[in-house]
């Protein structure tokens, strides 16, 4: 795509003659544009609009740059408005290792349709969070026809996209003082204990009475374990992938890591783990790997890793745990289906796999959210 693509004011109009990895590339960048400016581009002359997943991202897309905007206004949260560089590297049909994509009717074009399937993978800039529409790290699909000369995106799927996009329901155009109560209510404050000085990450609460020699939880340690794995995974683990999904194991072992005080823990030895918590290169128990396994797990009074649960955002801080139940989609079973970890307090940047990147609190959008701090283990 060249720099002389027309423009008006507010609309992004494709250049005549791009290409289908051009217009792909375009549909990518004024996401990522309209989210830093939270207001949604017009774009939809390389959109095909008559397609329900793809009216479901523009609503899910408005909705999104919705709560940023009342997040940053309010000040209730940090919103992250600058664009940061981004590639996009694609890859052949038969190097795709997603295995859900083989399952999806929409990515095979129609016989004699003029049509094709790109398949690629976003790569950012480390240490940086982007939208979750561009899920950094991961690979992508788009379905592209070509209608009236243009290529205009059909489909568009990416680990998550399923959850994010699979219904047209639940994301109702709602006021800016509808929405805006329901973000106070989500970071409503609360009142730090009555000590000396509040409580680090790396400390049990005052108020906790800790056995003798139990490991004490470092929420940096956890921290610096998510960055440094985020995207390499450590071989001493079995790696779930994507295709059941990696979350829950990956913050496991974070949290793992978080009771080391600093010292290398052995995987063989099972060092810093349970009887019913516990995982190596062959795999793990159902509480090391599944996100409601986990959560009852630490709801046992009788489990070994003690936690505590917070009751809003504005309590986060580093290290702590972050459960998400998606409301659209597969909303009716009620599970919670992904976990993610605090990696800077101050901006509320999250950790997680399933893709391995990193993600920005105020775009948890259309989740119910649950929050855990682990304190200390007993062993």
């Amino acid at each position: 795509m060249t720099e002389e693509a027309e423009q008006e004011e507010g609309v992004y109009l494709p250049e005549a003659g791009m290409t289908a990895e051009e217009t792909a590339e375009a549909y990518l960048e004024q996401m990522y544009l309209s989210y830093c400016q939270n207001e949604l581009i017009d774009f939809t002359a390389i959109l095909d609009t008559s397609e329900r997943e793809i009216q479901y991202i523009l609503l899910w897309t408005e909705a999104l740059l919705q709560r940023r905007r009342l997040l940053a206004e309010s000040g209730l949260c940090w919103v992250d408005t600058e664009k940061n560089p981004y590639t996009v590297t694609y890859i052949g049909q038969y190097d795709v290792e997603d295995e859900r994509l083989w399952h999806l009717g929409k990515l095979v074009p129609e016989e004699g349709e003029d049509a094709v399937v790109l398949h690629f993978v976003v790569e950012g800039e480390e240490g940086e969070a982007y939208p979750p529409i561009l899920a950094a790290g991961a690979q992508h699909s788009i379905l592209l026809r070509k209608k009236g000369g243009v290529w205009k995106v059909a489909y568009h799927y990416f680990p998550g996209a399923l959850q994010k996009f699979a219904s047209l329901e639940g994301l109702d155009e709602r006021s800016d003082a509808e929405v805006l109560t329901e973000l106070e209510a989500e970071f409503a404050a609360y009142e730090e204990p009555e000590t000396a000085s509040a409580p680090s990450a790396t400390k049990a609460p005052s108020d906790t009475k800790v056995p003798s020699g139990a490991k004490i939880y470092d929420g940096t340690l956890a921290a610096a374990y998510a960055q440094e794995y985020l995207t390499e995974k450590n071989p001493d683990f079995y790696d779930i992938g994507d295709w059941q999904g990696n979350c829950q194991n990956y913050v496991s072992q974070c949290i793992w890591r978080g009771f080391s005080a600093g010292e290398e823990p052995s995987v063989g030895a099972y060092d810093n783990m349970t009887t019913s918590w516990f995982a190596g290169s062959g795999g793990g128990s159902d509480a090391w790997e599944g996100v409601n396994s986990f959560w009852y797990y630490v709801n046992n009074q009788n489990s070994a890793l003690k936690v505590s649960f917070l009751q809003s955002a504005a309590e986060l801080r580093t290290g702590d745990l972050v459960q998400t139940h998606s409301l659209s989609g597969n909303s009716e079973s009620g599970n919670f289906n992904h976990s993610l970890i605090v990696v800077d307090a101050e901006k509320l940047i999250l950790a997680q796999n399933s893709p391995g990147c990193l993600l920005s609190y105020s775009d948890l959008l259309d989740t119910e959210t649950r929050f855990i701090r682990p304190e200390y283990l007993i062993p």
